[in-house]
């Protein structure tokens, strides 16, 4: 390029000939080289062309040359296209001229042209660097009018305004909002919060937010941050730490921070004990609940969290004393808690227990039945299971937990017009639409060897998942339909459901059924 003249593009196409030149421009180092470049662009009549006259226009504000920018833009007429004036804010806030960059945002607005989403961080950066507060919330009202007050990138602009200017309560009303933040968004709040001298409030109200994040990359930077700046002496803080570990599953980190805590409250007792439970380690859960409760009062959420570890562990003595605490402390009233406790003592094979249980509660919800019900189911008790279904029948309504329930049970049992009769109730009820129950159902036609009828649900489904095409290739398997079973593995592929582990080893059997070699190297291809 440094040598071409005009009669060098000749025949060329019009994509070549953007491709060369945007290479070109790119490239450029020297005010000279734009120069030429741009001379050729006015020569070739490309000079009107939105792509080069914004690249023009960014190239000369890298070098420093506002003024040759804006000669780039005032030689394209009419200026329709929101890059372009993007490109010509851009090049002078880079230029340091914030003023001359609102006045353009005006004129734009002037002449109807809508702003994007890239507009805007630009015309925020030009507010802050005029310290113009009064056009920053006069911008501030036009992004949430053209809907982009949820843009990362907006978002994030707006908080290091607002920070700029000590409006601290708007920097954090705006990153409270945001549905997505990132390290940016988090740097600029507490970054404002520093530089406005407001330590205690980073502490205080921005780190006790940090067990809300999201992502994982958001909880390395606080954690970095709280290891440099020491801030574990703070209860609030160290809460919110402890939240925040758990959530990313840093249980040693969680462990070392409440070892170290000078102050702990009710919290961060309830923090920690709920997450080891999450976390599977029940054992650690139940022990700090013995030691809790000689100094705090766990909540409801604690209660449950350390029943849900009794079950895991299928150790009664422990759930008996975790019930007798509850009896102590007021919780045996909570619906809530004795659902959990009536799931509890049937895991550890006390049915006796789970039915005193029940028939104490002053106030029952479906939780509690499908609770009792499916307790009896676990211990191998189907009749007592079933006739308790039948009262639970006579008292509310029965959900669609107890319909998949019991129809998971007829599936063992193979009874099949009672499991009919329970697909009668799930269409009155509402529930044929529900994909868990449409599952369940497929599975029950299919093992009681009424394939039609699986199919027969299996088409009349809305939606379906993975566990669907599971239940139905199965149901092909059961019954030895080697060329249904095919047609539905690919039938699955065709619409675009990824198998799992599970779809795997159905197709295994398809293929040992299949006639002949070609037919197993597509099945096979399909798992690959």
């Amino acid at each position: 390029m440094r040598t071409a003249n005009v009669s060098s593009f000749y025949g060329l196409s019009k994509q070549v000939v953007y491709s060369m030149f945007s290479k070109s421009l790119s490239s450029s180092k020297t005010r000279r080289e734009v120069h030429k470049l741009n001379s050729l662009i006015i020569t070739l009549g490309l000079h009107q062309s939105v792509l080069f006259s914004g690249q023009l226009i960014s190239k000369y504000a890298q070098l420093r040359y506002p003024i040759s920018s804006l000669s780039v833009f005032h030689q394209v007429w009419p200026k329709h296209n929101p890059y372009l004036w993007n490109s010509i804010i851009r090049a002078l806030i880079h230029n340091g001229l914030h003023s001359k960059a609102l006045d353009h945002y005006n004129e734009m607005h002037g002449m109807n042209v809508q702003p994007d989403r890239y507009t805007f961080p630009s015309v925020i950066n030009a507010c802050a660097g005029l310290c113009d507060l009064e056009m920053g919330m006069v911008v501030h009202h036009r992004i949430l009018e053209k809907g982009f007050g949820s843009d990362l990138y907006i978002c994030n602009a707006l908080i290091d305004m607002y920070a700029r200017f000590g409006e601290l309560g708007n920097a954090r009303h705006v990153f409270d909002e945001m549905p997505e933040r990132d390290i940016v968004s988090w740097n600029s709040l507490i970054s404002g919060y520093g530089s406005n001298g407001y330590w205690e409030e980073v502490l205080k109200s921005v780190l006790p937010a940090c067990g809300g994040l999201v992502d994982v990359k958001e909880g390395q930077l606080v954690h970095a941050m709280v290891e440099k700046i020491g801030v574990h002496a703070d209860v609030l803080v160290s809460n919110g730490l402890l939240s925040m570990y758990f959530k990313f599953d840093w249980s040693k980190d969680a462990q070392i921070l409440f070892d170290e805590m000078v102050v702990r409250d009710s919290v961060s007792w309830n923090t920690v004990i709920c997450g080891y439970s999450q976390l599977g380690l029940f054992e650690g859960a139940i022990n700090l609940f013995r030691v809790m409760i000689k100094e705090f009062t766990p909540d409801l959420l604690t209660i449950t969290s350390v029943l849900r570890a009794c079950s895991h562990l299928q150790d009664l003595e422990l759930a008996k004393y975790v019930h007798g605490y509850m009896k102590r402390s007021g919780f045996e009233f909570d619906t809530m808690a004795n659902n959990v406790l009536i799931d509890t003592y049937a895991k550890c094979g006390s049915l006796l227990a789970s039915r005193e249980v029940f028939d104490y509660m002053e106030c029952r919800d479906s939780v509690s039945w499908n609770s009792m019900i499916n307790g009896y189911f676990l211990n191998g008790c189907f009749d007592e299971g079933l006739n308790h279904f039948k009262m639970m029948r006579s008292n509310m309504t029965p959900d669609s937990v107890s319909c998949v329930t019991i129809l998971s049970v007829y599936t063992q049992l193979r009874h099949v017009d009672q499991g009919k009769m329970i697909h009668c109730d799930i269409v009155k009820l509402g529930f044929d639409s529900d994909v868990i129950v449409n599952n369940v159902l497929v599975d029950f036609y299919a093992k009681c060897g009424k394939i039609q009828d699986a199919l027969k649900v299996f088409d009349s489904m809305t939606a379906r998942d993975v566990v669907s095409w599971n239940s139905i290739i199965s149901a092909c398997i059961h019954n030895e339909d080697c060329s249904l079973g095919f047609r539905m593995i690919f039938r699955m592929r065709n619409e675009g459901v990824m198998p799992d582990m599970a779809t795997m080893l159905g197709i295994l059997p398809v293929c040992s059924l299949l006639p002949n070699e070609k037919d197993k190297r597509s099945t096979a291809a399909f798992s690959g």
